[in-house]
């Protein structure tokens, strides 16, 4: 999704990698399963990342219909 590639342009590459044209659905699917799949991860690490006595914090930004958005990345190098 930060790719910000089309749905069409997702469609074409699987058709080229596996020969299949899957649905526009079926990938939105897809994406929502992985969201909900990491949703745990995700809070964990972020719990992790607080407790630690030091971190890295970035931004990055997005165009997305003339409008930037942010992007907030912290890490504090360490292991899962």
């Amino acid at each position: 999704m930060a790719q910000m590639v089309s749905l069409q342009r997702v469609q074409q590459m699987i058709q080229t990698l596996i020969g299949q044209v899957i649905s526009e659905a079926t990938i939105l699917k897809y994406v929502l399963q992985l969201h909900l799949s990491l949703e745990r991860w995700e809070q964990m690490a972020i719990e992790r990342i607080l407790t630690h006595p030091a971190m890295h914090v970035d931004e990055t930004s997005l165009r997305v219909e003339k409008h930037n958005h942010w992007i907030h990345v912290c890490s504090a190098g360490i292991s899962p």
